[in-house]
């Protein structure tokens, strides 16, 4: 019998809220997998800490995108994640089915289209994108056994932010057929 390859995986946290930030590492630290890595990014929105944090270390086999106000309630929570495949998420106890709030992104898509959350977006509607990729290529894959509760509430939601990056994905939409087709060729091995 073969030995199986280990996983790398690297869950990425822009940070907004330090005392949030603590109960969440303290919350990763003990439920996850010894071959998991995180990194903080203090500086920048958050799709800059995403996709630098990305450009910065692109050769992970999977990414999991994290807020500072979650707790990972789950024991191996990654690895269940990862398993799965593609594309996966846990219930959130806000979104659940409904959309992958924190994903776990295959490193070869992520490395196709260069990026974590799309570029344009400053914070808001990069789970939106991954679901409209994921349900393009029936690649989504929702764990409700795998519990990530998110400490948030509508009353967060800046919501000049939350305007501007609905218009951005709003324009990407009629285009995204492009990005569904990097990583459906990077799925197929094509170069």
């Amino acid at each position: 019998m073969g030995v199986s390859k280990l996983m790398k995986i690297l869950a990425i946290c822009p940070i907004t809220n330090n005392d949030k930030s603590k109960d969440m590492f303290h919350s990763f630290r003990e439920t996850k997998s010894k071959d998991t890595d995180i990194v903080f990014r203090l500086e920048g929105t958050v799709t800059e800490a995403f996709n630098t944090m990305f450009i910065n270390h692109p050769d992970y086999d999977f990414y999991f995108m994290a807020n500072d106000d979650i707790l990972f309630k789950t024991k191996n929570w990654d690895l269940k994640l990862a398993n799965k495949g593609k594309i996966s998420w846990g219930s959130d106890g806000i979104q659940n089915e409904n959309l992958p709030c924190f994903p776990m992104i295959d490193g070869d898509i992520v490395r196709a289209l260069g990026w974590l959350q799309m570029s344009t977006l400053n914070k808001y509607c990069g789970d939106v994108v991954w679901n409209v990729i994921g349900k393009q290529l029936d690649i989504l894959n929702y764990c409700p056994e795998v519990k990530i509760e998110h400490l948030w509430h509508e009353s967060q939601v800046d919501m000049d932010i939350h305007k501007k990056d609905m218009g951005e994905f709003a324009d990407w939409l009629p285009v995204s057929h492009r990005d569904v087709e990097k990583v459906r060729e990077a799925l197929n091995g094509v170069h």
